[in-house]
């Protein structure tokens, strides 16, 4: 298999399993970045964009939220790492270690696992 093929086979994969991500301002929901759902052994995981994550880092009151059901939400807390864009050499990375649980309330079959390959 070429790198050209097992890239394009990763990216596939990967798009079955990469979300939407929401900010709240006010009352409403308003699409802010994407993301994708992973398990490392049966942790869940958020990864993105550090770009996405960096301001939300930076004011208290922002969270990221993304939508369990048409009117049921869950916000994306915990620890969130992400590279720093000025000192990462466009390394453009972050991850957020997301509640225990919410691979049982979300769609199993959201969730990326490293043993899929």
């Amino acid at each position: 298999m070429t790198l050209n093929e097992i890239i394009s086979d990763t990216v596939k994969k990967l798009m079955k399993h990469t979300i939407p991500l929401f900010t709240r301002k006010k009352d409403k929901f308003e699409l802010y970045g994407t993301g994708v759902l992973i398990e490392v052994k049966r942790a869940p995981f958020l990864v993105t964009a550090s770009h996405v994550v960096e301001e939300i880092t930076k004011d208290k009151n922002s969270h990221l939220y993304i939508r369990l059901e048409e009117n049921l939400w869950s916000s994306i807390g915990g620890d969130i790492k992400y590279t720093d864009l000025e000192l990462s050499n466009g390394v453009d990375l972050a991850y957020v270690k997301v509640p225990d649980g919410l691979n049982k309330n979300y769609q199993n079959s959201i969730f990326f696992s490293l043993e899929e390959g």
